[in-house]
């Protein structure tokens, strides 16, 4: 399957491929399938830390990060870069119903263990060339915990390795981008590109009243997000500014309320003249209805797929042969992002 998807994107014009761990849920609460969701544990051991995922035998881990290493490989060998997205760095599911339990870290060796374990990730895949972040409070980190993410980004230079910072526009602010430009690696801003689910034709020019500060405080988990700075949520909001030391790399998100068919041409023409606004930006394009497969979390596979025969639900074999149309439409320039959740069968080793 990696061969034959991999071939199509490069043949298609794309330019890199993010595997990504943590998209699966918003927020760790409410978790019931977080196998890979703190994708650490499940990929090696960290010497000098206690760490281990319960249900988890040290050769399912082995193989896991085997896969991790052939897909960064075959990744590099047809031409495109391989990003790794880390979305979600909470540690605690906060759920009776969840199926793995991460042991061994605590608030006192939290930071430092996600700092070597980065560190040991890209020494482990050479192949990776960046890394993505959510930095806001979805990924179980508070909002202003400023040195939580100094003592994370220390562990880019531990590896010796020179790589690109990616991180989530939403909740992000001027300290924290600072903090991963003293790293001294090229640091990249993604914001959602034309609001949510592509929900606007065109990019907002001034905020929305939903997107205003509250008069109150509210969450402090949220404090920027939903504070300040909400209005980072959606669009480019600030972060276009002429004298930027960071670029800026559009995520163009999948829908996960509406069911977007992007494989006609109508959709390319009402949103590529808008092209012109990223330069000298780039677009990230999430794999094609990934949130179609949303159900592998809840146990129910398939429940957004939106076919009145469910019967179709297996053919054809690849998942990602059905959305040839769409990849067509979207290529050319692009990065392609896919959540680790919808490749859960592959990166478990039941697929070769």
């Amino acid at each position: 399957m990696w061969r034959k998807y991999l071939a199509m994107l490069a043949t298609h014009r794309f330019n890199r491929f993010s595997m990504t761990f943590g998209l699966q849920y918003n927020y760790p609460m409410e978790v019931t399938d977080a196998y890979l969701y703190f994708a650490y544990p499940f990929l090696f051991e960290v010497p000098g830390y206690p760490v281990r995922v319960r249900e988890l035998s040290n050769a399912e881990r082995d193989r896991n990060l085997e896969t991790l290493r052939f897909i960064g490989e075959e990744t590099v060998r047809h031409g495109l870069d391989f990003q790794v997205g880390l979305w979600t760095h909470g540690y605690k599911f906060d759920s009776p119903q969840v199926n793995v339990h991460v042991e061994g870290i605590t608030p006192q060796n939290h930071a430092a263990y996600c700092r070597d374990a980065l560190a040991l990730l890209l020494t482990s895949c050479p192949q990776i060339g960046g890394i993505t972040f959510r930095i806001h409070g979805e990924s179980g980190i508070p909002e202003g915990d400023f040195e939580f993410w100094r003592t994370v980004f220390t562990g880019i230079e531990k590896s010796g390795r020179r790589i690109e910072i990616d991180m989530h526009a939403k909740g992000l602010d001027q300290q924290t981008i600072d903090i991963a430009l003293a790293t001294g690696m090229d640091v990249k801003i993604s914001p959602k590109y034309l609001a949510e689910h592509i929900g606007l034709p065109y990019h907002q020019t001034a905020i929305r009243e939903m997107e205003r500060p509250p008069r109150d405080a509210g969450d402090q988990h949220f404090a920027v997000s939903g504070g300040a700075r909400r209005f980072t949520r959606y669009s480019y909001g600030d972060f276009l500014k002429e004298d930027r030391r960071h670029g800026v790399l559009f995520r163009i998100w999948p829908g996960t309320q509406r069911l977007l068919m992007l494989g006609r041409s109508g959709v390319r023409r009402r949103l590529w003249p808008q092209r012109q606004l990223l330069r000298p930006a780039r677009a990230s394009n999430c794999a094609s209805r990934s949130p179609s497969r949303a159900g592998w979390a809840s146990g129910q596979p398939g429940r957004r797929t939106a076919y009145r025969d469910q019967s179709q639900m297996n053919e054809p074999r690849f998942d990602f042969e059905k959305f040839a149309a769409a990849y067509r439409i979207w290529d050319g320039s692009h990065t392609i992002l896919m959540p680790a959740r919808d490749v859960a069968p592959t990166i478990r080793g039941r697929i070769r």
